[in-house]
């Protein structure tokens, strides 16, 4: 991203000074899995962290790999706080929603997940943080699924308008 500042001096006929702002951001995430019986996976955990415009711009295939533990640390077990650093190129985006899952690979797949809270760091400085609770079974079969969204997106106030003004003349009230 480039941000255009004026500049009055004599060496600068175009009046136009460049500032390249774009130093990258980095993600901090807190994996919190529950404390029951069976709560913990050793399943490749997936995440997805998506934008204010509701488009997903961050896709994690391997949580892990992103591990503050280090490579050997056994992520995702029984009432663990796992911590995750994320670092990009791109600027910093506010976290509104989430799409967490795993592979269902390993004896015992199942995961019961407490919750994942993000934090964004825009030249080290927290700049955004928000909180997705889950508190369920992220597992395949008995009704469970291997990826759950929590999402905390603002509804588009022009969307929901249209969405209003539309749902009387459906229902048959005027």
């Amino acid at each position: 991203m480039k941000i255009y500042v004026q500049d009055e001096s004599q060496n600068n006929p175009s009046g136009k000074l460049f500032v390249n702002v774009s130093r990258g951001c980095t993600y901090r995430v807190e994996v919190k899995t529950g404390d029951r019986n069976w709560a913990g996976t050793a399943a490749i955990v997936n995440l997805h962290l998506c934008s204010t415009r509701n488009t997903c711009f961050l896709h994690i295939p391997d949580l892990s790999k992103f591990g503050m533990a280090g490579p050997s640390y056994p992520y995702f077990r029984l009432g663990n706080h796992d911590f995750f650093r994320i670092s990009t190129r791109q600027g910093c985006q506010k976290v509104c929603k989430i799409s967490i899952g795993h592979n269902n690979a390993g004896s015992s797949p199942g995961w019961f997940l407490d919750y994942v809270k993000v934090d964004v760091y825009d030249g080290g400085v927290v700049t955004y943080r928000d909180l997705f609770n889950v508190y369920q079974w992220i597992a395949k079969g008995g009704g469970y699924k291997l990826q759950v969204d929590v999402n905390h997106c603002p509804v588009i106030k022009a969307a929901a308008a249209q969405l209003a003004s539309v749902l009387p003349l459906q229902s048959g009230v005027a």
